[in-house]
């Protein structure tokens, strides 16, 4: 990928965030008359598109979650496919991947402080 990224669609992606069994998520944004807006692109893994029953349920995800609207809830912008590739447009959330913290401690031999998973379990 190029440093100026990957177009995909109307998107531009920039750096794969993330990968599981079933998607990849990509820092990516959306340029529109000289607005630049920031998001993520959850991008179905290549050959999933094609299974039927997968696809209805990452329609289901999407519908799902544009009827919720939280302060903690990322939001769903758009649902889409590209080239037979399905994908969501969600916001981005700038912060510390918690993922990685966790794995940091946990090569450390530490456990996440008691005030902090009280925090994360509150919000």
């Amino acid at each position: 990928m190029s440093a100026q990224g990957q177009p995909f669609g109307r998107y531009t992606l920039h750096e794969r965030l993330g990968a599981g069994g079933m998607a990849e998520v990509w820092r990516a944004t959306l340029t529109h008359q000289g607005v630049e807006k920031r998001l993520v692109i959850k991008r179905i893994l290549r050959g999933l598109s094609a299974d039927p029953a997968f696809l209805a349920m990452f329609v289901d995800e999407a519908r799902i979650a544009s009827l919720l609207h939280h302060p903690n809830i990322v939001q769903l912008y758009d649902l889409g496919e590209v080239d037979g590739e399905w994908y969501l447009a969600m916001e981005h959330v700038h912060g510390l991947n918690l993922q990685r913290a966790l794995h940091s401690l946990t090569s450390r031999r530490r456990l996440l402080p008691v005030e902090v998973v009280a925090y994360l379990g509150h919000e």
